[in-house]
């Protein structure tokens, strides 16, 4: 539809943007559709700096983005993965041992 094709134009435009963002240090991707999803890793990619990554609701993200996105960035402090409906033991353990100055962990409605 035209709507979506506007919204994936603008998107587009957003990932470049990011690019300037270099010191970017919260993302807030909640309840991500199947676009942004196949987008995820060039946004990740682009913000180095980040301390605060809220993944709530991201339920078709697969589980081994987890354990990837902490090891890329272990400085994070606050990490929402409320909703994942899919998250296993293995996961966590990932989470706790690679994110040490983590603060803030939301698992709410996790199922593990």
């Amino acid at each position: 539809s035209t709507h979506l094709y506007t919204y994936e134009q603008q998107y587009k435009q957003l990932l470049k943007q990011l690019g300037h963002c270099q010191r970017l240090t919260h993302l807030h991707y909640s309840r991500c559709n199947q676009f942004i999803i196949e987008q995820f890793w060039t946004v990740i990619d682009q913000c180095s700096w980040l301390t605060s990554l809220n993944l709530s609701g991201c339920t078709q993200l697969p589980e081994n983005t987890i354990p990837s996105v902490t090891e890329y960035y272990p400085g994070l402090t606050f990490l929402n993965l409320a909703g994942w409906t899919k998250l296993s033991d293995w996961a966590i353990k990932a989470v706790a041992k690679q994110c040490p100055k983590l603060t803030y962990l939301n698992l709410s409605l996790c199922k593990h």
